[in-house]
């Protein structure tokens, strides 16, 4: 598959999801990897913002413990 197929595949997947946390998580997520050559400091209520969103993951019981992470990748690498 060419690259546009492939781009038309990912956005007729990303039209399918209705839960407006998953895009924002995926609109996150891209633009750290196209980020990646721009590495700066992130600011103090960056780094804020970030621990309160993962202390509300963890409240909300959005987490995985060590074993089970250690568990799901021990025969992937």
């Amino acid at each position: 598959m060419d690259i546009n197929a492939e781009k038309i595949e990912l956005t007729k997947e990303i039209f399918k999801i209705q839960d407006i946390e998953i895009i924002s998580k995926l609109k996150k997520t891209l633009k750290s990897f196209l980020k990646v050559d721009e590495i700066s400091p992130m600011s103090l209520e960056q780094f804020y913002a970030e621990i309160g969103e993962s202390l509300s993951d963890i409240e909300e019981g959005r987490f995985m413990e060590h074993s089970e992470v250690v568990e799901r990748y021990k025969n992937k690498v």
